[in-house]
């Protein structure tokens, strides 16, 4: 009984940071999602992808959205992205996932832009035309994964 109490009281005090860091950050995400929820509004995720295996995943993702060059309340998180045959979808980690839904925009409204004026090097954007005033910003290595289903669709149809 005295050894179970020792890993007990060993265990509590990881538990309760566990705890309190999750806490955390599911604020700090749920104080910083003005964009993310006008997003998810616009472009929900299919039930059919719920367990749909993606083409490509990416787990720390890092992707902004702003409106214009000056927005306040633009917002940087990292994420999971999952490219699909039919498009792209994004979502919060797994515990500030819960307060965010998933995000899926179709292949047909993904065009990726190269902006060399953003702050990391290299960065693309992409422009969803069903959100018109907000811009999405994603690292080179998801941007070339879009550009690439975009080539094989497009080669896949005019064949």
């Amino acid at each position: 009984m005295q050894i179970l109490a020792d890993v007990i009281l060993r265990l509590f005090p990881i538990a309760v940071g566990v705890v309190v860091f999750n806490a955390l950050m599911s604020h700090i995400y749920k104080l910083s999602g003005g964009h993310w929820r006008s997003l998810a509004i616009i472009y929900p995720m299919p039930n059919s992808h719920s367990f749909a295996m993606p083409s490509m995943i990416r787990f720390f993702e890092m992707v902004e959205f702003f409106e214009g060059a000056d927005d306040a309340k633009g917002q940087s998180w990292w994420m999971i992205a999952r490219v699909y045959p039919d498009g792209l979808a994004i979502s919060m980690p797994p515990l500030p996932g819960l307060s965010y839904p998933s995000i899926f925009i179709p292949l047909g409204d993904l065009r990726v832009e190269r902006r060399p004026w953003r702050s990391r090097s290299d960065a693309a954007t992409i422009a969803a035309p069903r959100a018109p005033g907000l811009t999405i910003a994603v690292g080179d290595k998801l941007a070339a994964a879009i550009e690439a289903l975009r080539q094989e669709v497009t080669l896949t149809r005019s064949t």
